[in-house]
């Protein structure tokens, strides 16, 4: 398990570990990854989602044109919010 310097939602601690990845089933945005994380702290589990480095680079090519960014940028944002609200669906069942 790869040691990473998150901060832990529930102990503020610095060390914690990724003991999963994976894309998100439920929606088609390849560019997200989900990663379960674990803190060495006080064993707390967690789930953060991050960009692909392929999305971040897609994103910068088209930092000249400034309406395809807004709109990607939107997608995106979007994209987690619906996340976020998926996984706060799944914990209240």
């Amino acid at each position: 398990m790869k040691i990473s310097n998150y901060l832990c939602p529930s102990c503020a601690k610095g060390k914690t570990g990724v003991i999963d990845t994976f894309h998100p089933a439920n929606l088609p945005h390849s560019f997200i990854i989900g990663r379960r994380r674990e803190c060495k702290a006080c064993g707390y589990r967690f789930t953060t989602y991050e960009l692909t480095r392929e999305r971040i680079a897609r994103l910068f090519r088209l930092a000249r044109l400034p309406e395809q960014i807004k709109q990607e940028s939107r997608r995106i944002i979007q994209a987690l919010m619906d996340l976020a609200e998926i996984e706060k669906e799944t914990k209240k069942q």
